[in-house]
């Protein structure tokens, strides 16, 4: 299948003439200075693109250890040890540092490369074709009714909210991603956040020209907000970390003009300084949703391979809650992330857990099992609409355990993939929680009942 890539209708080719240029470049420098380069200033040759394997990755298949690549980048005064002693501010710029010092590529890739690059980033499962993201789909082919996908370059972290527009952060592989145009046009540069889907503001963002193929998102143009699929908005929060560290971006979440920025700075390079995620409890809360999975953790090491560095928020996610002076989940980090299913799959495997759960709830959710068994331990049955979310803690938990959850009833609480129950309107809901662990499986069920707020 062919796919043409363009961004505002023009297409680009670029040879490996380029790398030979860069090389021969080199060549010169180091014949003239009579000494090897040095990494501060050699002329790089680029990896191109067809130098690259596809992205062996699969969507949603949790990432549960990290390959090699992503264990030796970390060593030396940025070993991972010494990274996960730090908090705070100190940590931020240890992780900026780390990040900007090992890329010595991204300047030399240009954002009209970035579609080429894309082909093999962003395929899956080791084969041809671009995923698009926040649609989480394969491109469309020309139909009598529709025409095929053109895909767009998306600035994840808008450019009218950063100092950067097509160079830098603006062009870096980390950061952009294929998206359908229409899809992108939609999305606009709206603030991320969670939204009323139920609000006749609200409009619903589909894959295609004429907006009839798969759901990619939500967005709301009263409230400027933009809400992805459950399973991307872990990598937009991952992505936005990314940007915000690396490229050094004040508006994270909240309003703030770039300091760095003047006068003489092109209008079109701008930081409108409005912020890009409504709020941090949104951006930790779609963190637990969505897990790394093994298809970003695949093109964390493409993108390496062409750049130098890595998004550490993919690698080690709890380092963005030091950073912002939070407790991580013990979940979270590489290792020991649950797994994750959307969809009818999720639906099916929820209605056998209910099947196979047997035995006499207490208060603790424990249905009648021993207290050794793992079990859930959750106390506060009756919840408020608005207050926080409430996290289910695990009893006698594996390290390697498995753990699921399940609302009956979505619209009175949400449960989320970590465990954590969000109120959502009066009524009363049962949360199942599934957890498997050596080689058993344990089934409890916790009722929680939702009050109107006061």
């Amino acid at each position: 299948m062919k796919i043409k890539m363009t961004d505002r209708g023009i297409t680009y080719r670029f040879g490996k003439v380029f790398t030979a240029v860069l090389m021969a470049a080199a060549m010169i420098v180091g014949t003239f200075t009579g000494n090897a380069l040095s990494p501060a200033t050699a002329v790089y040759a680029v990896t191109q693109p067809d130098e690259l394997s596809y992205n062996t990755g699969h969507r949603d298949k949790v990432c549960t250890e990290l390959g090699d690549a992503a264990i030796k980048y970390y060593s030396g005064k940025y070993s991972i040890e010494k990274l996960q002693a730090m908090s705070g501010d100190e940590l931020k710029t240890a992780l900026h540092d780390l990040m900007a010092d090992t890329d010595a590529y991204s300047n030399k890739v240009s954002y009209s490369m970035l579609t080429k690059y894309f082909t093999y980033t962003d395929a899956e499962d080791g084969k041809a074709g671009t995923v698009l993201f926040y649609s989480d789909a394969l491109p469309l082919t020309a139909t009598e009714t529709q025409k095929a996908t053109t895909i767009s370059r998306e600035h994840v972290w808008p450019k009218a909210h950063a100092s950067f527009y097509e160079s830098g952060g603006g062009a870096d592989l980390h950061h952009l991603r294929p998206t359908d145009s229409v899809v992108n046009a939609n999305r606009s540069d709206y603030c991320f956040g969670n939204v009323d889907k139920n609000s006749a503001d609200t409009k619903i963002d589909r894959l295609g020209d004429k907006n009839t193929g798969k759901v990619s998102g939500w967005w709301n143009a009263k409230v400027f907000t933009f809400e992805p699929l459950d399973n991307v908005k872990g990598d937009v929060a991952r992505i936005l970390l990314y940007v915000y560290t690396r490229w050094e971006e004040p508006n994270l979440v909240e309003d703030a003009a770039d300091p760095k920025l003047d006068e003489s700075q092109s209008t079109k390079n701008k930081n409108d300084g409005k912020k890009v995620i409504e709020s941090l409890d949104t951006l930790f809360e779609w963190m637990e949703l969505d897990p790394v999975d093994t298809w970003e953790m695949g093109r964390n090491d493409l993108a390496e391979q062409v750049q130098g560095n890595r998004n550490v928020f993919i690698d080690h996610p709890e380092l963005a809650y030091a950073m912002f002076g939070r407790t991580a989940p013990d979940n979270i980090a590489i290792g020991k992330a649950q797994q994750k299913d959307y969809g009818n799959q999720d639906e099916e495997q929820g209605n056998k857990d209910q099947d196979q759960g047997t035995g006499k709830q207490d208060q603790s959710g424990n249905d009648g099992k021993k207290d050794t068994d793992p079990h859930p331990t959750f106390t506060k049955k009756t919840l408020t609409v608005g207050q926080k979310a409430v996290q289910i803690k695990i009893s006698y938990k594996a390290a390697d355990a498995v753990v699921k959850y399940k609302s009956s009833n979505k619209k009175i609480a949400k449960v989320t993939k970590a465990g954590k129950i969000k109120p959502v309107k009066e009524g009363q809901a049962t949360i199942t929680v599934t957890i498997r662990q050596n080689g058993k499986k344990y089934v409890s069920k916790i009722t929680v009942t939702v009050k109107p707020k006061q």
